[in-house]
């Protein structure tokens, strides 16, 4: 099993790709990150250095799924018509069970990481259903995207992408009662739409760039 994963990863996964991705992307989140921080200096709101890392790592990651799930750019998602094909949209929740477990395996593993960054980010996301709520936006924008550029769409993929973000908050949960020092606390800010909803504006405008790098480069 372990073998067949590591096959299943390095098929799907272009380091180099990824690499470029999140290179040409950078510039415009950290841009972004640094508008947010100085409107919270103005209203005299906490938007502090870990917020700040960790928000962009998310943003990083995001980018690095993307890439990974070959999601079109805005050109094909624009003017390629979409045509049903059978073979390519599968809607059958048990088909997990019947074929190739290791690709929903990796799946799983593909989203841990959103389960652990965003709470370690905004404290509202420690909340099972927020943070379930998230992954599965990011899992339907993925595989509602990948209808237009001939890759397979896949319930099954939907269910295992939220299932890996709900294991990634209970890893996060686990990594914080080892390493997490009584007491602290972290604020958060209620006062503003915008830093309220700091890593939704990101995530959002991190697939608006994404898929706009070909007219931007």
């Amino acid at each position: 099993m372990l073998n067949r994963l590591l096959f299943v990863f390095s098929a799907n996964f272009d380091i180099q790709a990824i690499i470029r991705g999140c290179v040409q992307t950078a510039p415009f989140i950290f841009a972004a990150l640094i508008l947010i921080a100085v409107y919270a200096k103005i209203v005299g709101a906490r938007f502090g250095v870990r917020k700040f890392i960790l928000i962009f790592l998310l943003s990083m990651y995001t980018v690095a799924v993307f890439t990974a799930t070959d999601i079109p750019d805005i050109r094909e998602l624009i003017y390629v018509p979409y045509e049903y094909r059978p073979n390519e949209l599968y809607l059958d929740p048990l088909r997990m069970f019947k074929y190739d477990r290791s690709s929903y395996l990796l799946n799983i593993v593909l989203f841990i990481p959103f389960g652990i960054l965003l709470p370690a980010a905004v404290n509202k996301f420690r909340n099972p259903l927020r943070l379930g709520s998230t992954a599965a936006f990011i899992s339907l924008t993925i595989e509602l995207c990948q209808l237009k550029n001939r890759r397979t769409t896949d319930v099954c993929d939907f269910i295992t992408n939220v299932l890996g973000a709900i294991l990634g908050l209970i890893l996060f949960w686990i990594l914080k009662s080892i390493f997490s020092r009584r007491g602290s606390k972290s604020v958060e800010n209620r006062d503003s739409f915008i830093l309220r909803h700091s890593i939704e504006i990101i995530l959002i405008l991190t697939f608006l760039i994404y898929i706009s790098l070909p007219l931007i480069y």
